[in-house]
């Protein structure tokens, strides 16, 4: 079976800080890609699956200034080599300015 994907996977450097809805503490992440539909992620410890979540991302953006956004979504999936998936709630450009700003610019590079 092929599965493709609805959008571009895009290679980021950001940091994340992962916070499960109803839980006080959060947990640090780095993310290894990102596209409108979702983030790749370096986790440290195990996530709930099926979850909601909120993500704060820091990274830098095409000027060089280092960008903090939130972005909503669900744990989709977790491995056991510490990386796991989050399907993003359909990022817009007024919730999320800075980060639909830097895909679209990604987008248009060649890859």
């Amino acid at each position: 079976m092929l599965w493709k994907r609805r959008y571009r996977r895009l290679s980021i450097l950001s940091r994340a800080y992962i916070r499960i809805k109803g839980r006080k503490a959060g947990s640090q992440a780095y993310v290894a890609n990102i596209s409108r539909g979702g983030l790749g992620l370096y986790i440290s410890k195990p996530l709930p699956i099926g979850r909601e979540t909120t993500v704060t991302l820091r990274f830098v953006n095409q000027e060089g200034e280092e960008i903090e956004e939130m972005v909503h979504g669900k744990i989709l999936w977790q491995r056991e080599a510490f990386t796991a998936g989050i399907s993003l709630k359909g990022l817009k450009k007024r919730e999320s300015p800075a980060i639909v700003t830097f895909l679209e610019a990604l987008e248009k590079s060649p890859e």
